[in-house]
């Protein structure tokens, strides 16, 4: 069955035509036209929206992370992960990308530009700027700087390769800068509960 509108008419002065009206809960709607005043009973938000006023105008608006008039609001197409952006052309810098379980997104920095590209950095640890000896909360929140040295946090690693079948590729260098890899063919952790359990695939690289 089709949308159904019940239309109702109410003289008002002053008004001009096209002039659109929302009620204080947005279960109402209602467009001037000739001086009358019709009204769509049928308005509501989106689940994914909020009735809200911006710009002095009152309506439904879609929430962060999704698009549309308000009453109906889709999920914006965005990047899930540094693949994605790789995908589209994009070099390496930090990103925002989406991750199932963050509407809002997470920073990350994606390396684009050697191994193939497409790699979500989680660990950098080059100097002594930042204190690797932290607690369960930090490591479970993150910390440090996308860009430079940080953990991204065991929240955000859990979400991100519980989405899809990730590598892991562990970039080391000796005392003398000499380079080294391990390269696993699959990657995730487990949840909070589970405390993060690590689980890989078959190994491969440089580093024995």
């Amino acid at each position: 069955m089709g949308t159904v509108f019940h239309r109702k008419f109410r003289y008002i002065r002053g008004q001009q035509d096209g002039e659109i009206y929302v009620n204080s809960d947005c279960t109402s709607r209602s467009v001037c036209s000739n001086n009358q005043l019709i009204v769509e009973e049928s308005y509501h938000c989106s689940d994914d929206a909020t009735c809200d006023v911006r710009d002095g105008i009152r309506r439904c608006y879609c929430i962060d992370g999704y698009e549309g008039d308000g009453v109906n609001c889709t999920r914006e197409v965005v990047p899930k992960d540094c693949q994605e952006l790789y995908v589209d052309g994009s070099s390496d810098g930090v990103y925002t990308i989406y991750p199932d379980g963050w509407p809002s997104g997470i920073q990350v920095y994606c390396e684009m530009e050697s191994n193939v590209g497409g790699w979500i950095v989680f660990q950098r640890r080059s100097t002594a700027a930042v204190d690797f000896y932290r607690d369960w909360s930090e490591y479970k929140n993150g910390f440090g700087n996308p860009s430079q040295d940080n953990w991204l946090g065991n929240k955000y690693i859990y979400s991100i390769t519980n989405q899809k079948t990730y590598q892991l590729r562990i970039d080391l260098r000796n005392s003398r800068s000499s380079p080294y890899y391990a390269l696993y063919s699959s990657f995730s952790i487990s949840d909070e509960s589970d405390k993060y359990r690590l689980s890989i695939g078959s190994f491969s690289g440089t580093v024995g």
